[in-house]
């Protein structure tokens, strides 16, 4: 089976609607909404990521409104480098934006009122989906009414001086098939393209309608091919550059094998290359499938599959520039129980791809990376006369038994997958993660990630500023999943702990009153207890409750710790 190297999922919790959006310089962003009930202050906050999923900047504010909620939320980086999240204010019923700038301004949130998105004759909006255009714009699509007609419209807004002008038209008026046999996106130059999977006997058609820049109105019908699936196919679609487009479907081999289908066409609606088939699992598609052009000329793809009522999974695949499939599709997360739903994916600029979704049973904004961490590039050709260049070694790749991993001077992104593993990063900013079985993880030099996953896992950052993750699942009797870090360094390194995981936890700092150092809690707020004398560290969710305190790790005896140390993401 194929498969990429990924990172453990990043959870933000009690979000009402959420994105990642990929940033021009090989960063990305992650932005939510959250409503505090009791207030009804709806926000919207960002988090940036670096490739590896550092957190290069951690949650913080870019919008605030009383009496509302936030509940769409889509986003995309500009072609000058600009980013704009776009959401429905349920207060007055609209889309509005706000800016964050270059990286030269360090993505700053750009001062100023949101701005208003959607035309003013249109109401009861449903947020479908954005797209940066070529003139530093932007094409927003969403559901609405409009002379009590439903239709899908698109507002296109493009920079104009200090400001910002605005074209508004409907796209179609079957906006309920968007998402279902019906995919419509945004071309770069402010177009859409419209693909519908017609139902016939036996199999189904797949449909392309791009609109006309000067009529608005569909001016071809491309047949890009067909399903061997007789109904309720859905596609899935993404732009590409100069006006070609990638297309996948659901399809079945000759064999009734189900697969899905990934093919390219150019700007005529005529197909480019191979066709890719990636064997899927025998289950109901929920939703569009998403497909994503990666930096390294390859694809990813990722769908929505329903195992059973209330329950839910999302799967993505990826292949390379040459059509060899490169990650075979696979569940995503950790957690499959209830419903994840709405997946969607951004390229980042290495190669690797972020993909994310929503955990319905805890409100959970998910998101992982996948990718070729720490794949060595090739042999070069030397330029006669010097002396031949020295071939890197080849990738490492880790099995499911005890693996033995040593980096060396470079960023070594590792994840030793299931057994007792011992791997160590040498020099370099590092990623580890150990996940299933005891494994030792030595970050070396640098600053290093430290993910522990499941069982008894010795962790030790070495020199740097150095982050150990706990995320991995605790018994509430008898923990076993109990982690010991050597060498901890209360002046440089941090503990960060999952608030899916600790769920009496509040996302960011740890507070003052949370933490307490003795043998266990002091009062109803302590929730983290460090014991200097033995070393041991506790988790008790409700102080001096009647719930027990469960040791979640073992740090060196008699540091000097403090709640400094903790966050919580």
């Amino acid at each position: 089976m194929a498969s990429l190297p990924h990172s453990t999922p990043l959870s933000i919790p009690n979000s009402f609607a959420s994105t990642a959006i990929a940033l021009s310089d090989g960063n990305y962003m992650i932005a939510w909404t959250e409503t505090d009930g009791p207030t009804q202050v709806a926000s919207v906050f960002t988090q940036i990521m670096s490739p590896a999923g550092q957190i290069l900047r951690g949650k913080e504010l870019a919008y605030q409104k009383a009496s509302t909620d936030f509940t769409q939320l889509e986003g995309v980086t500009l072609a000058d480098g600009r980013t704009v999240l776009v959401w429905y204010d349920g207060s007055d019923g609209k889309l509005a934006a706000k800016f964050f700038g270059s990286p030269q301004q360090n993505h700053a949130l750009l001062a100023g009122d949101p701005l208003a998105v959607s035309d003013a004759r249109a109401s009861s909006l449903n947020l479908h989906s954005i797209g940066a255009t070529a003139d530093g714009g932007f094409a927003v699509l969403y559901a609405g009414t409009s002379d009590s007609q439903n239709a899908l419209f698109k507002s296109v807004l493009s920079p104009s001086n200090a400001t910002w002008s605005s074209t508004w038209s409907p796209v179609h008026d079957a906006p309920h098939l968007e998402g279902d046999i019906a995919a419509t996106g945004a071309m770069p130059n402010g177009s859409t393209i419209t693909l519908y999977a017609e139902s016939g006997i036996g199999s189904t058609t797949i449909h392309a309608w791009p609109t006309s820049l000067t009529t608005g109105e569909f001016d071809a019908d491309w047949i890009l091919g067909t399903s061997n699936v007789e109904s309720a196919v859905h596609p899935g679609f993404s732009p590409l550059a100069s006006g070609s487009f990638v297309v996948v479907w659901e399809n079945k081999t000759a064999a009734g094998a189900k697969v899905m289908h990934l093919q390219v066409f150019n700007a005529s609606g005529q197909p480019a290359g191979a066709a890719v088939d990636f064997p899927i699992p025998d289950l109901v598609i929920e939703g569009s499938p998403q497909v994503i052009a990666l930096a390294n000329g390859g694809f990813a793809l990722s769908f929505e599959v329903r195992k059973a009522a209330n329950d839910t999974d999302v799967y993505v695949a990826a292949c390379a520039a040459n059509g060899t499939i490169t990650q075979d599709a696979v569940i995503v997360g950790t957690v499959t129980a209830g419903n994840q739903f709405n997946p969607a994916l951004i390229p980042l600029a290495n190669g690797t791809f972020v993909v994310s979704w929503r955990d319905d049973s805890t409100f959970h904004f998910e998101s992982e990376i996948f990718g070729a961490f720490g794949t060595p590039p090739g042999p070069t050709t030397p330029n006669n006369p010097t002396d031949p260049t020295t071939p890197t070694s080849p990738a490492w790749t880790a099995t499911q038994g005890d693996d033995l991993y040593t980096g060396t001077t470079g960023k070594d992104y590792v994840n030793g997958l299931g057994g007792n593993d011992k791997l160590s990063g040498g020099a370099g900013d590092d990623q580890l993660s150990g996940d299933a079985g005891n494994d030792f993880l030595d970050g070396g030099d640098g600053a290093d990630i430290l993910y522990g996953g499941l069982g008894k896992d010795t962790l030790s950052g070495g020199a740097g500023a150095d982050s150990f993750y706990f995320d991995a699942a605790v018994a509430k009797k008898k923990n076993t999943n109990i982690d010991k870090i050597i060498g901890f360094n209360v002046k440089d390194d941090t503990i960060y702990l999952a608030k899916s995981i600790f769920t009496k936890l509040k996302a960011g700092k740890l507070k003052k009153d949370a933490f307490f150092v003795g043998n266990k809690a002091h009062d109803g707020s302590d929730r983290i207890v460090y014991d200097k004398k033995s070393g041991k560290l506790f988790y008790d969710a409700d102080g001096t409750g009647k719930q027990p305190q469960i040791q979640i790790g073992t740090l060196d005896k008699n540091l000097k710790l403090t709640e400094k140390d903790f966050f919580v993401v």
